[in-house]
């Protein structure tokens, strides 16, 4: 409000200012509005280049090959990867594999015209994929539309002549059910923490203990969910240990692992091969690792409630955990064993 003894002019003064700063404020906005917009149309430019100059480096770099193979994690994964390709198809190679080892993500909304291009490079130049579960498969197909018949699965291997299967369970009167992966959300470890409530509310009388084995950027947070939800008692956080994961799993008596997404996940294999009875998510490639109620348990995934009553089940008939476990061994070593793998990479060569 002006004061009485203010000049009348003061007010208009004011007023300028005001507007000025309002003037200068949308001009600012507007300069970081239209840089934004320019550096945003930019990126698939400065994509274009550099997936070009990784073609045009590796060309000389790279020695030719009758057979030229090329892993990558996932798809689209490393331009680096998707590069070698084009570079082994310009040097003459005549036979070119792109091994897929996880499910295939879908191009993105804006701006998509970057991969799609790449993607049409890459079906040209690619003469198999390799695919290492038939989710991964279907991904590449539905997400990436590659032919079908061009896509080869074979599973991902593990020796288990260098794993000792388990054949004892709940030593000391107690049952460790125990997770092995990276400490991510997407893992479903806090799932698992729901579900030990439920289990000590249903068995209290039992001595059960989880095992969290693994390391990564949300372990601070799943230490303290477990602190707040109440079953901090129950868990062990062990964290990385470097070495054979059998030696972890050994410690094991029960694995869970529900995850919200995956393509082969390998830690499964390790389980299974160690003997041990399994609860999983129903998700990706696991069913395929994994026969429901044959050689271990499949739940939902986000259930809490579905891993407890699998838990109980087993805790309630420990017949079933052995029974499941040698199963699962006998299942890994008949369709996930490295001789299998070797065979049938062979097959793909030739």
């Amino acid at each position: 409000m002006r004061s009485a003894a203010l000049p009348s002019n003061v007010a208009v003064e004011e007023l300028d200012i005001a507007t000025f700063g309002r003037l200068r404020t949308s001009i600012s906005h507007f300069k970081r509005s239209v840089l934004r917009s320019v550096l945003f149309r930019m990126v698939p430019l400065i994509r274009y280049f550099l997936f070009a100059w990784n073609v045009f480096r590796l060309y000389f770099k790279l020695g030719k090959a009758d057979i030229f193979h090329v892993i990558n994690g996932g798809y689209p994964g490393a331009d680096s990867c998707l590069a070698a390709c084009l570079a082994a198809k310009a040097k003459g190679s005549r036979m070119i594999i792109l091994s897929v080892l996880s499910t295939a993500y879908p191009r993105p909304k804006f701006f998509p015209f970057f991969e799609m291009s790449v993607d049409s490079l890459i079906k040209m130049s690619v003469t198999r994929f390799h695919a290492n579960s038939m989710a991964a498969k279907r991904a590449l197909t539905s997400e990436r539309g590659f032919k079908p018949e061009k896509i080869v699965c074979i599973y991902t291997a593990i020796d288990t002549s260098l794993i000792e299967a388990k054949t004892k369970f709940g030593a000391d009167d107690c049952i460790n059910i125990g997770m092995l992966s990276a400490v991510l959300p997407s893992k479903g470890h806090s799932y698992l923490l729901e579900a030990a409530k439920i289990v000590r509310d249903r068995c209290g009388k039992k001595k059960v203990k989880y095992l969290i084995a693994g390391d990564g950027p949300y372990r601070k947070e799943l230490e303290g969910l477990a602190r707040s939800s109440g079953v901090a008692e129950l868990f062990e956080f062990c964290g990385y240990r470097p070495g054979p994961a059998s030696r972890i799993l050994s410690g094991m008596d029960i694995f869970v692992f529900p995850s919200l997404q995956e393509s082969f996940p390998y830690a499964v294999l390790e389980a299974m091969a160690s003997g041990l009875p399994i609860i999983a998510s129903n998700v990706g490639g696991i069913p395929e690792q994994i026969e429901d109620r044959e050689t271990g348990l499949l739940v939902p995934p986000s259930d809490s409630r579905a891993i407890a009553e699998s838990i109980i089940s087993l805790l309630d008939n420990p017949g079933l955990m052995l029974k499941y476990g040698h199963s699962a061994r006998n299942r890994v070593k008949e369709f996930f064993d490295i001789e299998v793998f070797r065979k049938k990479m062979k097959e793909l060569y030739s």
